[in-house]
């Protein structure tokens, strides 16, 4: 994944027709050719709402939290630079969901 705008970044979690509660666990792993650059523990206990997903998508903020407890995403993260993503779930996510980078477009 290349970054391409500005911050403020958060990871989000799109999942299109919710049904029932949703439930996942897992970490996001980002790493660069100089190695692991962070672990970032996501779960359907600490989301946030969100509205800026497409319209036929209910969007969640998977590392808003992080950010409250002073770890900011937009520390970790910078534009024009390359990461490579790992998503890991120990309890899976619905199957019709898709993660997303927010991100502002100046």
């Amino acid at each position: 994944m290349t970054v391409q705008y500005s911050p403020p970044y958060q990871f989000l979690l799109g999942v299109s027709s919710p049904t029932g509660q949703l439930s996942f666990r897992g970490q996001i792993v980002l790493e660069q050719s100089t190695g692991v650059v962070a672990r970032i523990s996501i779960s359907s206990q600490d989301v946030t709402d969100c509205n800026w997903l497409h319209s036929d998508l209910s969007g969640y903020i998977l590392t808003w939290s992080r950010t409250n407890h002073g770890d900011r995403i937009s520390d970790i993260l910078h534009r024009k630079q390359t990461y490579d993503v790992h998503v890991i779930f120990d309890e899976m996510p619905p199957t019709n969901s898709s993660l997303w980078l927010s991100s502002i477009k100046l």
